[in-house]
């Protein structure tokens, strides 16, 4: 099987820089003529998987920076919120004490 597989790389590797689509075409291609038809079939579908996958981790790693980004917003405005407040506290008990 490792021979197998060897084949299957280094035919798709060997051609002049075809595009990722290619690639699959010429792996698939060869893998028909190395590989029996049950073989061929379960390499498809799991070659759709893992594509399957990937593009599921693109989707939640985006996900997951949309809502980073809206939390550090949050939390920016909460801290800003947080000085003002400070700010106004302090102004109001120095005029307390300001008293002449």
């Amino acid at each position: 099987m490792t021979r197998v597989l060897t084949a299957l790389v280094s035919s798709v590797m060997s051609s002049d820089n075809p595009s990722d689509e290619a690639k699959t075409r010429g792996a698939v291609d060869v893998s028909t003529d190395i590989l029996g038809t049950a073989e061929r079939s379960s390499l498809q579908e799991t070659l759709a998987q893992k594509e399957n996958d990937l593009i599921l981790a693109a989707e939640l790693g985006k996900a997951l920076l949309e809502k980073n980004e809206e939390l550090r917003r949050q939390n920016e405005d909460m801290a800003e919120g947080y000085a003002e407040r400070l700010e106004v506290g302090s102004i109001s008990l120095s005029a307390c004490y300001s008293l002449p």
